[in-house]
């Protein structure tokens, strides 16, 4: 196996599917350009953060008849209204993810022992990185 750009994996790819935070790397690197790169028979899918696929450019090269389709569960702007949801091509859903049983039960409990690592002076496992509330600062200025 060997590693390739995103340009390689958008000209090769029959289905594209993002799974990455949102950093100010990700923040719309998925643009007009790798869109167009891809099969026009391509599709795309975002389950992983709002604001990874440029919004705009996807709108205008799905329109332009390129790609089969875009599956997104994800938005930078709740409830979600904008262009995407006129195109019949755009499965858009609300991001579930979060709600199974299983991953309900995990979150409450990682939650439950960091209150009780602060609590009894233990160093913090799950701190939020200085960057992610610089991302949340800057907002669409990325």
């Amino acid at each position: 196996m060997k590693r390739v750009g995103t340009e390689e994996i958008c000209r090769h790819a029959d289905v594209i599917s993002l799974h990455v935070p949102l950093t100010v790397h990700a923040k719309n690197m998925i643009h007009r350009e790798h869109l167009m790169q891809m099969k026009s028979d391509a599709m795309i899918i975002n389950t992983s953060r709002g604001g990874t696929i440029h919004e705009l450019d996807l709108d205008e090269v799905i329109n332009g008849v390129h790609l089969r389709g875009v599956a997104i569960d994800v938005f930078e702007q709740v409830p979600y209204t904008g262009v995407l949801a006129q195109i019949e091509r755009c499965m858009l859903a609300s991001h579930m993810g979060p709600m199974s049983v299983d991953c309900r039960t995990s979150m409450e409990i990682e939650a439950t022992e960091e209150e009780v690592r602060f609590l009894i002076g233990q160093t913090l496992q799950g701190v939020v990185p200085p960057e992610e509330y610089n991302i949340q600062k800057q907002g669409a200025s990325i």
